[in-house]
């Protein structure tokens, strides 16, 4: 059950991330046409302020997704399902923390920002743990 969860959690997390390249584009139709890094300051698509951290969203949970994948395909043997939770919450979080200040620029500097980032960091370094002591101490290969 593990595996097939975490393959699926990472099948969705890709493509839902990849289809955030349409916001992206949004904003480029929104700007002009002009160089994303020229000329996109002061421009808005919906809620979103920030082009910089819907990129980085966007790669990230891309990123995130073909790792899940990945790790639930190649290492499934290995993975508990408190490995498999972890990398899920995790996996997820962290893309998704780019679009709070990508709305509200000014997110990273509250508490509560803070207190989920690194809710998030460490939700996902202690899978990362588990995932290395349950392959590295499980005997011969």
């Amino acid at each position: 059950m593990k595996t097939p969860s975490l393959v699926s959690s990472g099948v969705l997390e890709l493509s839902m991330f990849a289809l955030l390249g349409w916001l992206l584009a949004a904003f480029h139709i929104r700007s002009g046409g002009q160089d994303p890094d020229q000329g996109l300051a002061g421009t808005s698509v919906g809620p979103f302020v920030s082009y910089r951290k819907v990129v980085q969203a966007h790669i990230d949970g891309i990123l995130m997704g073909i790792i899940q994948m990945l790790i639930g395909s190649v290492l499934a043997p290995y993975i508990t399902g408190t490995t498999s939770a972890l990398l899920i919450a995790g996996s997820w979080a962290n893309p998704c923390l780019f679009l709070v200040p990508a709305v509200s620029p000014s997110a990273p500097k509250k508490t509560w920002m803070k207190g989920l980032s690194t809710l998030s960091f460490l939700t996902t370094s202690a899978a990362y743990i588990r995932l290395c002591e349950s392959y590295f101490l499980s005997g011969p290969r």
